[in-house]
């Protein structure tokens, strides 16, 4: 009997999307399960997208979504009809968003009798953004109300509902009373690499260069929180310390304007493009303080994980994020930051005191992507075998 992942965003798509699938079908097909992928086929997510590693072993099936919402709602449940006319699926996992596969969920349901898991990467209606103004506040709970339904619908009739933080846990739990015991958390996690540890020791200009690094996206979610951080390291670096900011990933428009003809600032940034994951990996051990600028109110992100991995300091700079502030505050140099002059104290008071890792009493190894997946698949288990 297989196990089904309904997953628009996997590989070859490169976005952090299709991270957690990616891994956790990787990991029930090592643990000799049968699995079978449906996702979007890669044509719909451009060219310069397509760079993750296809996992072999695994059945994957396209669907050409590029219609409507609701064409692709039909386009998905007759991709899964085709799969339950020739193989016994036990159980389906479906990973949003795009979240128009969440009306498919419990149709299937009714009709086939298969159980069935929601991942939800992000909430979707009742996502808490923050305060982004009264306005948009309005215009975003307009157009969420129509989906209530929707996911009303999917969310009562699961077997299993997974989040992946704790504060969107407690959200789920509010407005969902009747399955509480059936919401669970589970961390989006890192991916291990035995052979980084080695590669990340050989230094080269980094000896003499004090790198602040952003892994993927540097000021996507504030256009306000990363002009603090340049004002900062830009006050930092006329002390006379050499320090950069290393932006590991693609450059993002707002920091291309923010940088137009502003030589000081140039100085003190440097962007690689993309990297594949584990080059990434290996320059962000290579740096001496990890960056995130992230202001969602209940949600983690990815690249923490990743950070926690490198076992390097940790500057968050936020206003609105309190759960990753709870998180990194956890761990012995995890710091939290909301203004030029708390980033300056922080940076100084790391440098100062040779600070070279978050945390030397933590059991880290509990936010690799492996620990994540074995609770995930006890609980696939689980629900398999419930009656």
């Amino acid at each position: 009997m297989s196990i089904l992942i309904v997953s628009p965003a996997y590989p070859p798509y490169s976005g952090v999307g299709a991270m957690r699938m990616n891994s956790l079908s990787r990991y029930l097909r090592d643990n000799d399960e049968d699995v079978i992928v449906l996702r979007n086929t890669p044509d719909f997510w451009g060219e310069n997208n397509l760079k993750a590693e296809v996992p072999l072993g695994i059945e994957i099936i396209d669907v050409n979504a590029c219609l409507s919402a609701k064409d692709n709602e039909l386009l998905y449940y007759c991709a899964i009809y085709e799969i339950l006319r020739r193989k016994t699926i036990k159980l389906i996992v479906y990973s949003v968003g795009p979240f128009y596969t969440l009306r498919v969920a419990p149709i299937i349901k009714k009709k086939y009798n298969i159980k069935y898991i929601v991942d939800f990467r992000d909430l979707w209606v009742y996502e808490n953004l923050g305060n982004r103004g009264f306005l948009r506040n309005i215009k975003h709970y307009i157009s969420m109300y129509r989906n209530r339904l929707v996911e009303k619908d999917a969310v009562k009739n699961a077997n299993g509902i997974v989040v992946v933080s704790h504060g969107d846990n407690q959200i789920m739990k509010r407005h969902y009373k009747n399955q509480k015991e059936n919401i669970v958390t589970i961390f989006n996690g890192f991916e291990k690499f035995s052979e980084i540890s080695e590669k990340s020791n050989n230094k080269t200009e980094k000896d003499s260069i004090f790198n602040l690094v952003s892994l993927g996206k540097l000021g996507y979610y504030s256009n306000e929180l990363v002009e603090l951080l340049f004002k900062a390291v830009y006050d930092i670096s006329k002390e006379g310390y050499r320090i950069r900011i290393m932006h590991v990933g693609n450059r993002e428009d707002y920091v291309t304007k923010l940088l137009k003809n502003n030589d000081y600032l140039n100085a003190i940034y440097n962007c690689t493009g993309y990297v594949s994951y584990e080059q990434g990996i290996i320059m962000t051990k290579q740096s001496d303080i990890c960056l995130i600028i992230y202001n969602h109110p209940t949600g983690l992100g990815t690249k923490v994980f990743d950070y926690i991995a490198c076992n390097k300091p940790i500057v968050l700079i936020t206003k609105q994020g309190k759960a990753l502030s709870n998180f990194i505050s956890s761990f012995e140099n995890g710091y939290v930051c909301n203004s030029t002059d708390d980033i300056i104290k922080t940076i100084n008071y790391i440098l100062e005191n040779n600070i070279k890792k978050l945390d030397d009493k933590k059991e880290l190894n509990k936010y690799s992507r492996e620990y994540q997946n074995k609770h995930y698949h006890e609980l696939i288990y689980k629900i398999k075998m419930e009656e």
